[in-house]
Formats: structure tokens, sequence, C-alpha cells
């Protein structure tokens, strides 16, 4: 085992596995990066939501880069319909799934559940 370069920030439960985008290459899809982690309590149902970040690893290079975001919508009423909108998930799982990244449900903002299923294609650079 050996120690690769360190994250820019904290992607603390962000959908897992990590995807495996071939031989050199690790995407983590966002992730709670602790940005508003003090003001979670205060914020509560006006909580801006978790990163929409996609990271990519470069294993040949050892480091971290912003690679895209997860296509994301926040509508008007996001606040009371939390469900109408896109949110980058956490604490769910990410599937591969027939050449298909799968991300179903999870937590969009503390305490905040959502069966909206989010899929994507990856595609080669």
């Amino acid at each position: 085992m050996k120690k690769i370069a360190n994250l820019p920030l904290p992607v603390v439960a962000a959908p897992s596995p990590a995807f495996d985008a071939g031989s050199s290459e690790l995407l983590i899809f966002g992730g709670d990066t602790g940005k508003d982690a003090e003001r979670a309590a205060t914020l509560k149902e006006k909580h801006p939501g978790f990163s929409n970040m996609i990271m990519k690893y470069d294993i040949k290079k050892d480091r971290w880069l912003v690679a895209d975001e997860i296509y994301t919508i926040r509508k008007s009423n996001f606040i009371e319909n939390p469900n109408s909108s896109i949110w980058a998930p956490v604490t769910t799982s990410l599937v591969n799934w027939n050449d298909i990244i799968v991300l179903p449900g999870g937590e969009v903002r503390p305490g905040t559940r959502t069966p909206n299923v989010l899929i994507a294609k990856p595609v080669s650079d």
C-alpha cells in the first residue's frame, strides 16, 4: 500500500464506491465538503445541498482535478418541495450498470432523503 496525493477538499459521504474510469483514473462524485457543516442546524431546509463537483484522480500524475459537475437544478420551491429539484446526492451507492453510472436516491441536504435517481454515461476525453 502507498500514500497518494491528498484530495484538495473533503468529500465525505460521496456516493461509493468511487467510479473506476479505466486503468489510470478514478472519479468521486460530489460529497460533503463541510462548507456548511457549522451552519447546517441553522439552515435546516434552506441548506444549499452538497458538492456537485466530480473529482478525478490521475494515477499516472498522482494528482486530483475537478473533472466536471453533477447536473443539478435548484427550482424556486426547493425549500418546501426538495424532490422537485435535482441535487447531487450523498450517502448513496454508485452503481456501474451496463456502462451507465447510477446514483439511486440518497440525501440531498441534511436529513432530506430523495427518491430521485441520477444516471450518467461516461465519455472518454
